[in-house]
């Protein structure tokens, strides 16, 4: 399967030179506009929009520049694997057998499940729930989530609007959907009713990823823009534009 997008392809590679001088290495990143294998349900163009202008800001303002490369899901580990770019934008998590070939950078969007539960409540974690339902993706990462906590009641659902209703009803006590999506329906449907409780449950998200050491450079520059950014309210600024987090 391939991407044929004409508004993600209709440039092959897209130069981000805001701030570039002969002084700024440029690195070639991977970016694969369907996010696969997130589901993000139509929100894929919001999170390319929200990295286009993370990287032009960061060319702009940091040591490096970014020279972003857009491919096709099938295309994106191989072209780095093979040296046809230098990094990629990959929700691939740094686990030990990943790290083993990767290097990766701090999280740049987080991805991973949260509890939402109702406007008035005071529930700030899962443990902070006793013997309630807890409305949770069939087969999905997150519903294993609840082994660890056997006095809960989990609730297989299907759909995110339906899971969103039966806890705005009472019928269950917080519902574990995953960031991007969660922030979508609460911002739409659900402002005055639901919100978001602490932090995401699994630290996932959209990383910088090079081969092993291949650019410490990169990745240096990469976190430290990144922290800047937050710092200045400037992520916090691109996050709201693009409704991502």
């Amino acid at each position: 399967m391939r991407i044929k997008n004409p508004l993600v392809f209709c440039t092959v590679i897209l130069l981000l030179a805001f701030g570039c001088s002969g002084s700024k290495k440029q690195y070639r990143v991977g970016v694969d506009p369907s996010w696969f294998p997130l589901d993000l349900e139509k929100k894929e163009l919001n999170v390319l929009g929200f990295v286009d202008d993370m990287l032009q800001q960061m060319t702009k303002e940091g040591s490096v520049a970014y020279e972003k490369v857009p491919l096709s899901w099938d295309d994106l580990i191989f072209s780095l694997n093979s040296d046809k770019c230098d990094a990629i934008f990959s929700s691939m998590q740094p686990m030990v057998s990943n790290e083993k070939k990767y290097s990766f950078s701090d999280i740049m969007l987080e991805t991973g499940p949260v509890l939402v539960v109702a406007k008035s409540s005071r529930v700030n974690s899962l443990s902070d729930l006793s013997n309630a339902s807890v409305a949770v993706e069939a087969h999905s990462r997150s519903s294993n989530l609840l082994d660890r906590y056997p006095d809960l009641i989990p609730q297989n659902y299907t759909s995110i609007p339906s899971a969103l209703d039966r806890v705005v009803d009472g019928t269950y006590q917080a519902a574990i959907v995953p960031r991007v999506l969660a922030v979508n329906y609460i911002n739409d449907l659900y402002k005055s009713e639901l919100k978001i409780a602490g932090r995401p449950i699994l630290q996932e998200g959209i990383r910088l990823v090079t081969l092993k050491n291949a650019h410490p450079r990169l990745i240096k520059s990469f976190n430290k823009s990144l922290k800047q950014m937050k710092r200045s309210g400037e992520y916090q600024h691109l996050v709201a534009k693009w409704g991502v987090n």
